[in-house]
């Protein structure tokens, strides 16, 4: 567990300290910002994307949601291509088979095409009341502190708390 302020003065070109701790670490962070509202938490977001790296999330955050008896909502963007599409459905059925197997209550959701997703995951999170926000880290970037995505992830201004795995440094542990 850390805390963070946020991003503040040099961070803003340098990267966070929360995010080079998390780009350097092997085990799960659960990040809680400065001003964050301790609450119950009944639901958790976990966004995937079209990489095999973004569900080693998966199994963490469903034993996050059996611990805290909470509902986990999947978000995936939608792919407009057909062969994109396809992947994001296989990705859709993985997940979907493993919260099925292990008695995990889960809900997919599909966001539009249009607008960033960063912007489209913190819009769910905030019409439907999410309290946990879980994400696999990975970056191919030579300097991963600069992933603008994670890093707004990490400092939401809804000040969720973020359960983030580096998934380049768990490798297959977790899922």
């Amino acid at each position: 567990v850390m805390g963070t302020h946020g991003i503040r003065g040099f961070q803003r070109l340098s990267g966070s300290y929360a995010m080079k701790l998390v780009t350097s670490a092997e085990c799960p962070f659960l990040i809680v910002q400065k001003n964050t509202e301790i609450k119950d938490i009944s639901k958790i977001a976990i966004p995937i994307d079209l990489t095999k790296e973004s569900l080693q999330i998966i199994n963490i955050a469903g034993d996050m949601a059996n611990i805290l008896k909470a509902k986990v909502n999947v978000l995936a963007e939608k792919q407009g291509d057909e062969i994109l599409n396809t992947r994001l459905q296989n990705r859709i059925g993985i997940v979907s088979r493993q919260y099925e197997e292990r008695g995990i209550e889960a809900a997919i959701n599909v966001l539009s095409t249009r607008g960033s997703y960063g912007k489209k995951i913190m819009q769910f999170v905030k019409q439907n009341d999410v309290g946990l926000i879980a994400y696999s880290y990975h970056t191919e970037s030579l300097l991963p502190q600069f992933d603008s995505f994670a890093q707004n992830l990490i400092t939401n201004k809804s000040a969720l708390p973020v359960l983030i795995i580096n998934s380049k440094l768990a490798s297959a542990l977790y899922f």
